[in-house]
């Protein structure tokens, strides 16, 4: 453990090799880091606050979907508070949240560590919601 922090300290100290980390890194704060981030004009945090962006985005789409399903008439009486499978939506957005946040960490620290990870999914999501998109138009 001793030797993972030695390194992030020797990152932090030697500077940057792709662009300022330290922002990258912040792009991950949970819903606005990325608007922050996005502003500069390096391309290791402008990659890192695009898919923060879009992380932040999914897991709002969630939270909206969440929402809906317990709060629409029609699905209400199943999802909603105090009823049958009320657990189940709940269930979905603690495992979301949980899964969002832990991603969110890894991804500030790879950032932090000068490295581009990509967040698993996201830029298959992303080509595909610019596709229908773009057809749509």
């Amino acid at each position: 453990m001793s030797d993972r922090i030695r390194k992030i300290q020797e990152s932090l100290k030697k500077g940057s090799g792709n662009g300022d980390e330290i922002t990258a890194a912040i792009a991950y704060v949970p819903l606005f880091g990325w608007a922050y981030a996005i502003t500069k004009d390096d391309d290791f945090t402008r990659f890192h606050a695009l898919q923060a962006r879009d992380l932040n985005l999914a897991i709002v789409v969630i939270y909206l979907i969440v929402w809906f399903v317990e709060n629409f008439p029609l699905t209400s009486w199943l999802f909603g508070a105090n009823r049958f499978l009320n657990p189940i939506s709940q269930a979905l957005w603690v495992v979301s949240l949980l899964g969002y946040l832990g991603c969110s960490a890894y991804a500030a620290y790879r950032a932090i560590m000068d490295e581009r990870w990509s967040v698993p999914f996201i830029e298959e999501v992303r080509d595909r919601v610019q596709k229908i998109l773009r057809r749509e138009k």
